[in-house]
Formats: structure tokens, sequence, C-alpha cells
């Protein structure tokens, strides 16, 4: 899993001053569900920090359930409406992930793994065969998101690509363009 940035903390910290004083914050039952969808706007743009537990499980929560949900629901204002200041793209997909130093390889039968090096070996027939060495299982990717928070403002906040397994809560991060 990749590590929040420092940079990322101090965007994060700014947004969450200024996005925080619009939010309306109350302590009623009906508001608390509102305030975790905005901690979820929040805590995604910086991809779950510290203290974002909470907001990373009902995101996935709701990603999960049947039929699956948006990432987060309406998150209000101090004036009640809701807050849109932001571009969300999602989509599911197939694909793979391997730690940092291995390399992946997607077999003809549809597998894949991962591998620190190759070794070719000649048998007497002048076969010769490849092995793998360090082989793990590729990491499982079915979802991927990114949000832009305050588009088109000096404010603007992009985001890196977050690639999730869903059912284990896998979470992979590809450097937004």
């Amino acid at each position: 899993m990749s590590n929040f940035m420092a940079t990322g903390k101090a965007v994060i910290s700014t947004l969450s001053i200024t996005l925080t004083s619009i939010f309306v914050f109350q302590t009623d039952g009906v508001a608390q569900s509102y305030d975790i969808d905005c901690k979820v706007i929040l805590c995604l743009a910086g991809g779950f920090p510290s203290g974002c537990a909470d907001a990373r499980s009902y995101m996935f929560n709701r990603i999960n359930s049947k039929p699956p949900k948006p990432p987060f629901g309406f998150c209000s204002m101090s004036n009640g409406t809701n807050y849109s200041n932001y571009t969300m793209q999602t989509s599911y997909i197939h694909d793979y992930d391997c730690p940092k130093h291995k390399k992946m390889k997607r077999n003809l039968n549809g597998g894949v793994i991962c591998y620190d090096s190759t070794v070719a070996l000649t048998n007497r027939n002048g076969d010769k065969k490849i092995y793998y060495v360090g082989q793990v299982p590729a990491q499982r990717l079915n979802y991927q998101i990114q949000i832009t928070l305050e588009p088109g403002s000096k404010w603007e906040y992009k985001s890196d690509v977050f690639r999730i397994f869903t059912p284990t809560g896998y979470v992979t991060t590809k450097k937004s363009n």
C-alpha cells in the first residue's frame, strides 16, 4: 500500500480547514451521516492518511454494497446545499499489481505472477526453459477512483489515481497526470 506524501498532507490540511468552514458538522443522527461523506471527500483526496480509517471503511462499504453505491453521498454545507465543487472519475477495472521491486508476468492461461528475475536453463535435449525466481501472486485490482477538489480554481487539487481491490481493501496509487 502506498504511503501518503508530506505535500499531500499540507494540501489536504489547508483544504480541510477551508472546506470545514463551509460544511455543517452537527451532532444529531441525520447530520452525522452527512459528516462522514464530507470526510470521505477530504480523505480520498489525501490518500486516506492517519485519522481517516472510518471514512475509508465507509467508502469501501458503499462501493461493495449490492447494488454498488457511489463512494460517498451528500455532503452538507452551512447553507444546506450539497458540496459539489469536485470532479470524480471512477471505473471498474480488471488489473493486477506487483510489489514495487518485482516484475509482472501475465501467463497465456490468464494467471499473473510477480517475480524478481528469470533464469534460463537448457536440458540435454536442447530445450530451453525459463524459471521465474522470487515468485509471489499478483494482487488483483477491480476499482479505481480519482477526485479533483475545487477544479478550475486556484485551490484545485487533483488526487493520485487510487487502484483498489474492494473485497480486501488493498489500495495502490498511480500518480495523477
